[in-house]
């Protein structure tokens, strides 16, 4: 029931946008951030480390331009305390600072089973990463030290979007890993990308 209540919810979602883009007009917005490490610590969770916990970055390259970074280099899986057939789940929230707080706004991603989904086409993260993997590098980031050698690419900050977001945002990232009896497993992982939306 669970299953077929979330697979209703996301073809409504599809709906949804095909109707946006068919009938609101897009802005364009340039996003900027000032942290040049692009990766910040989710400040409400002390107990983890960041994008540290999920990837070593010490080899690779972030050349943060006014419109796009680009990205190469090697990236190290460093996510300790999971199995490589462990499910994980992800959650990806954008939030806007308002009124002295972080506010949910309607960009939400949700993935019950990222390991299946890493790789898989049109997905954001395989348009923003994945795809950019070599396909005989292509395992879960829950294979502790396994190495991504990346191809280099530009990563985009140029976004038409069909609701306002000017000012301070912040995308938050959170997965959770799962054994093979789905029993949760005692390690998380949380960062973040805090930035500017500006409209072009």
């Amino acid at each position: 029931m669970a299953a077929e209540m979330m697979e209703r919810g996301r073809q409504n979602w599809t709906k949804l946008e095909d109707h946006l883009r068919r009938n609101v007009k897009a802005r364009r917005y340039v996003f900027v951030t000032d942290n040049y490490e692009i990766f910040s610590n989710c400040k409400h969770d002390p107990n983890t480390n960041g994008i540290h916990d999920l990837l070593d970055l010490s080899k690779a390259n972030f050349e943060v331009g006014p419109n796009s970074i680009l990205i190469s280099g090697d990236m190290k899986c460093a996510w300790k305390g999971v199995e490589p057939n462990d499910r994980v789940k992800l959650i990806i929230e954008l939030f806007k600072f308002s009124r002295g707080y972080w506010q949910s706004t309607p960009f939400t991603i949700i993935t019950m089973d990222f390991c299946k989904e890493q790789f898989m086409p049109k997905k954001y993260w395989y348009d923003n990463w994945t795809q950019y993997i070599p396909e005989e590098e292509r395992l879960c980031v829950t294979n502790f030290g396994h190495i991504y050698h990346m191809q280099e690419y530009e990563f985009r900050l140029i976004f038409d979007l069909t609701i306002q977001v000017n000012g301070l945002h912040k995308i938050e990232f959170k997965a959770w890993a799962y054994d093979e009896d789905n029993k949760l497993r005692n390690t998380s992982i949380c960062f973040e990308i805090e930035g500017y939306f500006n409209r072009i």
